[in-house]
C-alpha cells in the first residue's frame, strides 16, 4: 500500500469521525432548544410582547493577549455596549485572565482559563464584579473545529440592584479555518446556555467571522439574544480588534 493510498483513507476516516461529531452537535443542539422552546409555551402567560421589537446593540471590543510560554496565555479586554434604542441601557466591560493549555489526546485539546470581568455603568462606575472559570474541549480536524466550553461565573452586583447569584454558561461552537498566504481566515457559529439558579433564562447564537493578520486579530459577527419567556430580544453587531504581543525569545551567549 503506497503512501497517497494510506492518506486517502486517513481522510476518509477522518471525514466519517466529523461527520459522526457534527451529528452528535446538532442532535444536541435540536433536542436543547426543543426542550427550551417547550418552556417558553409552558410559561407563555407570563411572556411579554416586545412592543418596539429587539433591541439593535453596536459591541466594539479592543484586546492584548499575551503568550508568556506555551503552556500560559494572558488576555485583556475592554468592550462597549451602545444600545441604539435605548441609550440608557449602555454600559462597558473590563475582562482579564490567563489561559493554560492543559494538554491534548489525540486530536483533542484541553484548556482551562481563570478571569476577572468588570461592568460599569454610564459613568464608568463599576456595578457588577464577576470571577469565571472556563474548561475548554476542543477537537480539531483538517480545517474544521469542534469546540465545547463550560463556563462558570460569580456574580456579585452593587449599588440599587445588588446581589450574588452563580451560573453555568456551556457552548457549543463549529468553526473553520483557512490559510491565504499571511491571512488566517476562521468563520464559526455558536449557541451558548445560560443557566442560573433559578434554571436556563436564555440563549444566544452568533455568527462571525475571524481574520488573523501576523499578531493582528480582527472578528465581525452578529450575535442574537433570545430570552427563555420573552423571544428575541436583542440584536448585537460586534467588532473586536486584538493584539498579540510577542513573545520575547531568551538570547543564549555561546
Amino acid at each position: 500500500m503506497n503512501l497517497t493510498t494510506k492518506n486517502k483513507r486517513k481522510n476518509i476516516s477522518e471525514c466519517k469521525a466529523l461527520v459522526f461529531i457534527l451529528l452528535i452537535y446538532f442532535f444536541i443542539f435540536i433536542q436543547v432548544n426543543h426542550a427550551f422552546s417547550q418552556n417558553s409555551q409552558a410559561d407563555s402567560s407570563t411572556v411579554i410582547p416586545a412592543s418596539t421589537g429587539p433591541l439593535m446593540v453596536l459591541q466594539p471590543g479592543l484586546g492584548i493577549r499575551y503568550k508568556i510560554n506555551k503552556k500560559i496565555r494572558l488576555y485583556q479586554y475592554f468592550r462597549s455596549y451602545n444600545y441604539l434604542n435605548d441609550k440608557t441601557r449602555n454600559f462597558e466591560e473590563i475582562s482579564f485572565g490567563a489561559t493554560y493549555n492543559i494538554g491534548k489526546i489525540n486530536r483533542f485539546y484541553f484548556t482551562s482559563t481563570l478571569g476577572y470581568l468588570l461592568t460599569l455603568g454610564n459613568i464608568y462606575n463599576i456595578h457588577e464584579f464577576r470571577p469565571k472559570f472556563y474548561f475548554t474541549t476542543s477537537y480539531h480536524l483538517n480545517h474544521a473545529r469542534l469546540e465545547f466550553q463550560n463556563r462558570l461565573e460569580y456574580r456579585l452586583k452593587i449599588g440599587g440592584n445588588s446581589g450574588a447569584s452563580l451560573r453555568y454558561r456551556p457552548r457549543f461552537l463549529v468553526g473553520l479555518q483557512y490559510n491565504l498566504g499571511k491571512f488566517q481566515l476562521s468563520p464559526y457559529i455558536y449557541d451558548e446556555l445560560f443557566i442560573g439558579e433559578n434554571g436556563f433564562s436564555e440563549h444566544r447564537t452568533k455568527l462571525a467571522l475571524s481574520v488573523r493578520y501576523e499578531n493582528l486579530s480582527f472578528t465581525a459577527g452578529n450575535l442574537f439574544k433570545i430570552k427563555r419567556t420573552k423571544g428575541f430580544v436583542e440584536n448585537r453587531t460586534s467588532l473586536d480588534i486584538s493584539y498579540t504581543i510577542p513573545t520575547r525569545k531568551k538570547i543564549i551567549n555561546k
